[in-house]
C-alpha cells in the first residue's frame, strides 16, 4: 500500500482481506471479505489488475482451501470481470529441498515440491492454475513471483521462529546458507510489477545467501549427527523448540535462488541478505516470551509491575486482617 500511495498514475486501490489494514490510502476502497466470496467478481470490476497475494501456512486443511481454492476462484473472478492483468505470490519453497537442486536456482529449474511441505505443495498447485489461466487467456498479462523467505524489521511473531529461535541446528556435514528477501524489496517487485507488463516467473530474493545466519542472530550453532536427526527433531518438535524429523531436508539441501532474470526486468532490491536478517533480528529483540506467550518487552515490564502492585495490594490485605 505504501508503494503504490505515491504513484499519481494509480487512481484507485480497492483492497480485499478478512481483517482491517493497519494503514490506509487515498484512493483504496476496502472490502471485508474472503477471495472465495462468490462477491469477488463484482469488487474486481474495472480493476486493471489484480495482485494475489492470500495464503496461510499453518494449517493443513486451511491451507488446501484457501491456498488452492482461493487461487481458483480469485482467477476465476478475473475472467469473469475482465481483468487485464494478473500478479500471483508464490513461494521459493516450490523448488523443493533436494541434493541435485542447482545453486542458484532460476525460474527454469523444475518445480517440485518437498512431500512433507503442505505449503510448498500447494503454491505449487496454485501456480499450475495460474498457468493454465495464462494459457487459457493469452490476451492477459500473467506474472508469478516466486518470492523468497521475508523479512525485516516488521517479520511478524508467526513467521519469526527462524529468527527467535536462541538454537541453531545444523546437520553434520551440512551447512545451508539462508537466503531471504527484505520486505520492502518484496513490496517493491510487486509493485514494479504493477508498473510493468512482465509475463512470465520470477525470482524474488536478496543477491546472496548468508552462510552463518547465527552469528546476525545471536544464535547457538548445535550440529547433529545425521543417523540421530529424525529422532532428536521429533524429540524437539513435540517440544515446540525445534524442526521435526520430517523438515530434515531443509537443513540439508539448499534453494537459494537467483535474482537475474527480474533485475534484468528493470527491478533489483535494496537490501541484502545479511542487512535484512539484521534488521529482523533487531526488531525481535524488542520481543521476549512469557510462559507461552510471546510479547513485547515493554509489555512484559508494565505486566510485571502492574502484577507486583497486586501482590503487595493482596498482602497488605492480609496484614491488615491479620492484625484486625
Amino acid at each position: 500500500m505504501r508503494a503504490l500511495d505515491t504513484d499519481p498514475e494509480i487512481t484507485r486501490i480497492v483492497g480485499i482481506d478478512i481483517a482491517e489494514p493497519s494503514f490506509t490510502a487515498k484512493n483504496l476502497e476496502f472490502y471485508k471479505m474472503d477471495i472465495r466470496s462468490p462477491d469477488l467478481v463484482d469488487v474486481i470490476k474495472g480493476c486493471d489488475t489484480v495482485v494475489h497475494l492470500a495464503a496461510v501456512s499453518e494449517d493443513p486443511n486451511e491451507i488446501q482451501d484457501v491456498n488452492v481454492g482461493g487461487t481458483r476462484s480469485v482467477v476465476d473472478a478475473i475472467s469473469r470481470a475482465g481483468v487485464r492483468k494478473l500478479i500471483f505470490a508464490s513461494s521459493h519453497s516450490v523448488y523443493g529441498a533436494h541434493a541435485d537442486n542447482a545453486y542458484p536456482l532460476t525460474e527454469s529449474a523444475p518445480v517440485r515440491p518437498s512431500p512433507e511441505n503442505v505449503y510448498a505443495r500447494s503454491k505449487a498447485e496454485a501456480e499450475t492454475i495460474v498457468s493454465y489461466f495464462a494459457h487459457e487467456h493469452p490476451d492477459a498479462v500473467v506474472t508469478t513471483l516466486r518470492i523468497a523467505w521475508t523479512a525485516g524489521p516488521n517479520l511478524p511473531t508467526s513467521h519469526a521462529r527462524a529468527v527467535d529461535h536462541k538454537v541453531r541446528f545444523v546437520i553434520a556435514g551440512y551447512d545451508v546458507p539462508m537466503q531471504t528477501v527484505h520486505e520492502d524489496d518484496a513490496a517493491g517487485a510487486i509493485a514494479h510489477t504493477i508498473r510493468n507488463d512482465l509475463p512470465g516467473t520470477f525470482n524474488v530474493c536478496a543477491d546472496e545467501a548468508v552462510q552463518a545466519p547465527e552469528e546476525i542472530l545471536g544464535q547457538k550453532k548445535v550440529v547433529i549427527p545425521l543417523e540421530k536427526a529424525t529422532r532428536i527433531f521429533d524429540k524437539l518438535s513435540a517440544a515446540g523448540v525445534g524442526p521435526s524429523g520430517a523438515q530434515l531436508p531443509l537443513l540439508m539441501y539448499p534453494q537459494v535462488m537467483t535474482n537475474e532474470a527480474l533485475s534484468k526486468a528493470g527491478f533489483s532490491p535494496k537490501y541484502t541478505a545479511r542487512q535484512t536478517l539484521e534488521a529482523a533480528a533487531e526488531a525481535r529483540r524488542q520481543w521476549m516470551n512469557v510462559g507461552t506467550f510471546h510479547v513485547k518487552r515493554r509489555s512484559a515490564v508494565l505486566v510485571g509491575a502492574l502484577g507486583a502492585v497486586a501482590v503487595a495490594t493482596l498482602l497488605r490485605g492480609r496484614a491488615k486482617r491479620s492484625r484486625d
